[in-house]
């Protein structure tokens, strides 16, 4: 039987709401408060975010919900990466979180934050022609409030194995930093948080399909979703509409709506404008799962440095935590389900196939080698792993590649990309460019790469994008 667990948030002297104290701080932020350190990994996550965009909008799950919103046309407010399109907010959005997320190369921290704050957050300040800085700080909150959120609400390792989902707490993530881009009111503020979380998506992941038996859904995490309700929220509250100002709080809150089985109120609010969560984000260098990384890893330091014929493969062994197990589809049918196949992830690897638009390709889909070596990787579950992920740290993996005469074992304790293990700022410039360049050409994506390194010097983020078109 499940017990709910409860913990209580420090009341504030003057007895405000952990959902008063989030918007408070929203509302008064400024960029000059902002560490130095911060403003750069923002701008990061911009670069980042922009090459997930524009990669995972050639992808046909993006494709077809583009050509039904550009059906729908609209005022041509926000770009739609990927297109030379311009389409309203909402769509901009929608689209653009989406796409995001589509190569599943986003940046990643219990969920994927930045889909969920840079595309909302770019199609608003693109339509109120904001300035770079005001950009960079309302991503920098959206990334605070969204991870904060997801962290206080995190459910018991029991019922997350029921009941899980990062698009439902993202939702804020995207209301954060819509409002702060729209100068909302507190009053405002906290009456968009209450129609963000009354409109976010629910917690559907466990129908994802890697426990089904696939295909993987193509709304994958309902990224789009989220980043929808969060800027209509906002632009909601802006109008004067009304909503509940206690979304968050109390025995009634989002976290029992999100279907979550405990809360750490104190989480909203501990070291608030001390910390800065966007801290904890890891870059992804490989376009797959961000479970599938630590074994990836090992299997590529182990072909490097033993220099191995993959010919000479005979078994390539996982020992990991459970959930782990959830993703050994060997007949994948779609490049979603590539996303989170860890065989096909491993295979890929050893085989020397650069992650991203290579891995997910119809060749890829139909190479008998890859199929051959994908059947050859095998996961058990490794129980001290197992319990160091339930006590809250990063899940371990060890994995064997076994030849004919010899064995090779590597341990992943944090995966590349970690703040731990951090993928630095050229490996994330290489990473843009491969993406961008065959969809937006090698001279757009230099203006566009130049641009995003200066953005705190922007006076017009809609110049951004119309003058590298």
């Amino acid at each position: 039987m499940n017990t709910t667990r409860i913990r209580q948030a420090r009341v504030r002297a003057d007895g405000a709401s952990v959902t008063a104290q989030l918007c408070e701080y929203v509302v008064d932020a400024r960029y000059e408060a902002v560490p130095d350190d911060v403003r750069e990994l923002a701008k990061l996550s911009v670069l980042d975010a922009v090459a997930c965009m524009v990669g995972g909008s050639t992808l046909a799950p993006s494709r077809i919900a583009f050509d039904l919103f550009a059906e729908m046309g609209g005022v041509p407010e926000a770009t739609i990466f990927g297109t030379d399109r311009r389409l309203p907010v909402l769509h901009a959005a929608y689209l653009n979180s989406a796409s995001a997320n589509a190569l599943d190369f986003d940046d990643t921290a219990s969920g994927h934050p930045g889909a969920t704050v840079i595309p909302p957050a770019l199609a608003i300040a693109e339509k109120q022609r904001s300035s770079g800085r005001q950009l960079l700080l309302a991503i920098v909150l959206g990334y605070e409030v969204g991870l904060r959120v997801v962290s206080a609400i995190q459910p018991s390792t029991e019922r997350w194995r029921q009941v899980s989902s990062s698009a439902t707490p993202q939702t804020f993530g995207a209301v954060t930093a819509a409002s702060k881009l729209l100068g909302l009111t507190l009053d405002q503020t906290q009456i968009a948080f209450g129609l963000a979380g009354s409109g976010a998506p629910v917690p559907s992941i466990r129908k994802f399909g890697t426990r089904d038996g696939g295909p993987i859904s193509w709304l994958k995490n309902n990224y789009g979703a989220s980043s929808w309700s969060g800027v209509l929220a906002a632009q909601l509250a802006a109008r004067h509409f009304i909503g509940p100002k206690t979304i968050l709080d109390g025995a009634h809150g989002f976290w029992i709506m999100a279907g979550s089985d405990q809360c750490d109120f104190d989480e909203f609010v501990r070291g608030l404008g001390d910390e800065y969560w966007i801290r904890r984000v890891s870059f992804k260098p490989y376009s797959c799962c961000r479970y599938l990384h630590a074994a990836v890893d090992a299997v590529r330091l182990i072909c490097s440095e033993a220099q191995l014929d993959v010919d000479e493969i005979r078994e390539i062994r996982v020992a990991s935590i459970a959930h782990l197990a959830t993703f050994t589809n060997y007949q994948p049918l779609n490049p979603f389900d590539i996303e989170f196949s860890l065989p096909y992830a491993l295979a890929l690897t050893a085989l020397g196939v650069p992650p991203g638009y290579a891995w997910l390709s119809s060749e890829t889909l139909s190479n008998p080698h890859v199929a051959a070596l994908a059947r050859k990787v095998h996961v058990v579950v490794d129980p001290d792993a197992e319990q160091r992920f339930a006590a809250g740290h990063p899940h371990e993996t060890t994995v064997t590649i076994s030849t004919e005469s010899e064995q090779f074992e590597k341990r992943i304790g944090v995966a590349l990309g970690h703040p731990r293990n951090p993928l630095g700022p050229d490996a994330l410039y290489a990473k843009f460019r491969r993406l961008v360049d065959p969809v937006w050409g090698e001279a757009r994506a230099s203006a566009l790469l130049e641009r995003i390194a200066q953005l705190e010097t922007c006076k017009d983020v809609s110049m951004l994008f119309h003058e590298t078109a």
